[in-house]
């Protein structure tokens, strides 16, 4: 590639990205005037929207759905699904889903869901789930850490 060529380039990318910020980044069209936080009880819509940094105002090119996904996901492990979905020109839907217990581990605030992930129960929400079974650690010894799966330990 020749120097002109390679200058050419560099200009045609900088329109681009100038042309880029000026036509949605930075236009107000694309503000969220909409946000709608559905939520079950691991997370308040005000602790979701501290967690992701979303708000009215924030612009809809400015972020990236999928890595606030994982962002809540990674953070929040009483939170088994996270949907985030922009629809133009101003409008972000998140929906998230709780994780839900199927066993207690011991005597503790420590469950497992269907997936065979551990995860610790909020003390609020324990009443919730006070009729789930308990299974207690008898002679083996199991690891359960939080953010485990625990796989093939019965038997």
């Amino acid at each position: 590639m020749t120097l002109a060529t390679a200058g050419i380039v560099a200009c045609v990318l900088l329109l681009w990205r100038g042309l880029w910020l000026y036509l949605f980044v930075r236009n107000p069209q694309y503000e969220i005037k909409n946000l709608s936080i559905e939520t079950g009880v691991a997370k308040t819509a005000t602790e979701i929207c501290e967690l992701t940094g979303l708000r009215e105002g924030v612009n809809l090119f400015s972020f990236s759905a999928a890595k606030l996904r994982e962002q809540i996901l990674f953070d929040t492990l009483n939170i088994s699904e996270a949907e985030i979905s922009k629809q133009l020109p101003d409008s972000v839907r998140i929906v998230v889903r709780d994780r839900v217990p199927v066993l207690r581990l011991g005597p503790t605030s420590t469950d497992l869901d269907r997936d065979g992930l551990v995860f610790t129960m909020r003390s609020q929400d324990a009443d919730r789930y006070r009729a789930i079974p308990i299974v207690e650690d008898g002679n083996t010894r199991i690891d359960f850490r939080t953010g485990r799966r625990l796989r093939g330990v019965a038997g």
